[in-house]
């Protein structure tokens, strides 16, 4: 295991989760990178570098943690759980980083929608539940159009960036296309 992932987990994880249903398995789908063009009007946001995805899931009053590198499934800690308000089933894909000067930040940049909504609705259907994130750990990532993605922004990012990441319409499917 990377010396990330650890770290990673030890501020979002606590046990591991052995009970799993079907709903919960169809929430979980895994990340799927592909390379892709720059498309300077997709739905886009930055990959951080590390690249680290975890999915955050509403399940009754417990909230989940599936890692997307070791594909387990785990509780989450007391700072990584959702509000109590967050509706059941809701699923947000995020990405970990270690902000300047060494804080761990978990960006929720889309939420992991069974009916594969366009990524703009999916972005703006975010953006109205960032209240049931667990800050200050976790927030909301930037999505808009990857014009909007400069270099002059990136650098100003507290954290390193990777690429830019291009959300498709079926969540958890992106397209990156790295930095040169």
């Amino acid at each position: 295991m990377s010396d990330l992932l650890s770290h990673a987990l030890s501020v979002l994880a606590g046990e591991p989760c052995l009970s799993v249903g079907q709903p919960l398995i169809n929430l979980c789908r895994p990340v799927l990178l592909e390379d892709a063009a720059s498309d300077q009007q997709s739905a886009s946001t930055w990959l951080c570098d590390g690249g680290l995805f975890f999915t955050l899931l509403k399940h009754g009053q417990d909230t989940l943690l599936f890692s997307h590198q070791n594909e387990m499934l785990y509780f989450a800690s007391l700072s990584a759980r959702l509000a109590p308000a967050c509706p059941d089933g809701t699923a947000f894909l995020c990405q970990f980083a270690i902000d300047a000067p060494g804080e761990p930040r978990l960006l929720a940049l889309d939420l992991m929608s069974p009916d594969g909504t366009d990524p703009i609705l999916r972005g703006e259907r975010l953006r109205a539940m960032g209240s049931h994130l667990p800050q200050p750990l976790c927030c909301v990532q930037w999505v808009g159009q990857a014009a909007c993605l400069t270099p002059s922004f990136l650098s100003a990012l507290p954290h390193a960036s990777a690429g830019v990441l291009f959300l498709q319409s079926q969540p958890g499917r992106l397209g990156v296309a790295h930095r040169k």
